[in-house]
């Protein structure tokens, strides 16, 4: 017990034996209970109460008077296999009075507080409301729900007990963890949404004070999220599964409510496959464009989240026949190619085609290049022969004109043009003669005197045409018998030499009118242009 001084009151020490005569004495005058119209409310406040196991609460007995008081005493009771009294502590519907306050005795056995009371010592009462004790207790590891019952309880003003009702309390202790059902899908595919759904029930906690998490990890992904609720008692969370892994998703779910009573459940697995199929980029055919009979190398980037198993180039050809290749095998990091030579002319298209060994495939656009004659023939070795002497008569002199003509198909015609002194053009078809040769061996084409100049023309059957280089040839006439373009006396020197001589006709170039006996009339054919000059 102790006494409480307050209101201008002096604090002095009193002995035990004079504040027991003191209390004594006062129960004696309130022994009567007035017959009043009033009712004061007594109660436990709060009234009910959740806690966790292990952890320490307070509950005053309250009282709201409805006339003024000077006293009270009450007992209490609680279920001592739930709860444990640690203290009861003096309330504070006196304060400012001095008073005497008895604290009670604590049976944590019988679970029961007996003799709790207080009083205002001298003269004084109170009309507001307030507490009349404080008691402490802790919960116990155990989950249930202990009353917190008052009892023997007495309220007195200046003279008598007055009219009182009571209410009891109680305190429920929550060691429930939440409960959890899984209801999540039991599969789930690569790079995909998944969603984790679970169904969270609590004795006492409404879903919406609960916390629930998800632990999970997928390959190369993995978290610790907050799941949501999306109504009732169901708690989504939607996570992206790692797009490289078939292996199985864990996880494992933790439910708390708000008394720190939380519940993981077991690790769960989902099987994870892959629906996921190759990707085909980067499709190239080297050159698009190219010559029958070479080689064209296509190609393409192909990659999967797991990994490529098959890969097939289709091809169809300008006469609509088909081929399917694989190239599995040509591989050089992630591109795959065919290297392979094309002997139709026309477009060809192709498109690739790839499978992860998932039943995944897929199939590329279809592209197309082309295979065809491009190039022109190739002119060399032009080469030029005459006969010896020149000479301009047809029946005696000729001009040989050869050359090599190759084709990466096929040569289609060969020609000499010829561009005569005069201005005018000859187009002489040339010759075969044995592997790429040609030829032309002509008595006529040269047989003006003059100036020529000349070139070899070529095509193939795709009317790719090409010509050499153009060559100089110059004829001179009979008369100019040196060949150096003038008639002058060097000339009839070189007949003169030769006088009389006799032999074939146009066996050398002093026999100028070929008549086989060099002669008066030789001289004559000269001097006929004596002076002149041809070469230009």
């Amino acid at each position: 017990m102790k006494i409480k001084g307050g209101n201008g009151f002096n604090k002095r020490l009193v002995s035990i034996s004079c504040i027991f005569l003191i209390f004594i004495a006062l129960l004696d005058i309130v022994t009567v209970t007035a017959d009043d119209p009033f009712n004061t409310p007594v109660y436990v406040n709060p009234s009910d109460q959740i806690v966790s196991p292990e952890d320490s609460f307070t509950v005053s007995v309250y009282c709201d008077p409805d006339q003024p008081i000077k006293s009270f005493e009450f007992k209490l009771s609680f279920d001592s296999s739930l709860v444990e009294a640690d203290s009861v502590s003096e309330g504070d519907i006196f304060d400012g009075y001095s008073t005497f306050f008895n604290s009670g005795t604590i049976d944590n056995d019988a679970g029961t507080i007996i003799d709790i009371y207080g009083l205002i010592l001298g003269s004084g009462n109170v009309i507001g409301s307030g507490s009349f004790a404080e008691i402490s207790f802790t919960a116990k590891d155990s989950s249930g729900t202990s009353s917190i019952n008052i009892y023997d309880v007495g309220v007195t003003n200046e003279t008598a007990y007055v009219t009182i009702t009571t209410t009891n309390g109680s305190v429920q202790i929550d060691g429930v963890a939440p409960e959890i059902t899984d209801n999540s899908p039991s599969q789930g595919t690569t790079g995909d949404s998944f969603t984790f759904s679970v169904s969270v029930t609590d004795n006492i906690d409404t879903a919406g004070n609960l916390l629930v998490y998800v632990d999970w990890s997928h390959g190369s992904s993995s978290g610790n999220n907050s799941m949501s609720n999306v109504g009732g008692d169901n708690f989504e969370k939607t996570v992206t599964l790692d797009q490289n892994s078939v292996s199985d998703l864990t996880y494992t779910i933790y439910a708390e409510d708000s008394y720190g009573n939380g519940h993981a459940t077991s690790s769960s697995s989902v099987s994870v496959s892959d629906n996921d199929a190759p990707g085909i980029s980067s499709i190239t055919a080297t050159p698009d464009t190219q010559e029958v009979g070479y080689s064209v190398s296509i190609s393409a980037d192909v990659i999967d989240n797991i990994g490529v198993n098959d890969v097939y180039l289709h091809i169809t050809y300008p006469d609509s026949s088909s081929e399917n290749t694989s190239i599995t095998a040509n591989v050089a990091g992630d591109t795959y190619y065919l290297d392979q030579v094309y002997n139709q002319y026309g477009t060809h298209s192709y498109f690739f085609w790839a499978d992860d060994g998932s039943s995944n495939a897929f199939t590329s656009a279809t592209n197309t290049f082309e295979i065809g004659d491009f190039s022109p023939p190739t002119i060399s070795d032009v080469q030029i022969a005459t006969s010896s002497p020149l000479d301009t008569d047809p029946t005696l002199g000729w001009v040989n004109i050869t050359c090599h003509v190759v084709d990466n198909v096929v040569v289609n015609s060969v020609y000499l043009k010829i561009s005569n002194p005069d201005g005018s053009w000859n187009n002489i078809s040339m010759n075969p003669a044995g592997s790429d040769d040609y030829y032309v061996n002509s008595s006529t084409a040269f047989s003006d005197f003059g100036n020529f100049s000349y070139f070899i023309w070529a095509d193939d059957n795709d009317l790719n045409a090409e010509s050499s280089s153009s060559a100089d040839f110059s004829m001179p006439p009979n008369y100019d018998v040196n060949m150096d373009g003038l008639q002058n006396i060097l000339d009839l020197i070189a007949v003169s030499n030769h006088y009389d001589e006799t032999g074939d006709a146009g066996w050398i170039r002093e026999d100028v009118d070929n008549n086989g006996i060099i002669q008066i009339y030789d001289f004559v054919l000269i001097s006929n242009n004596y002076g002149e000059v041809w070469w230009v």
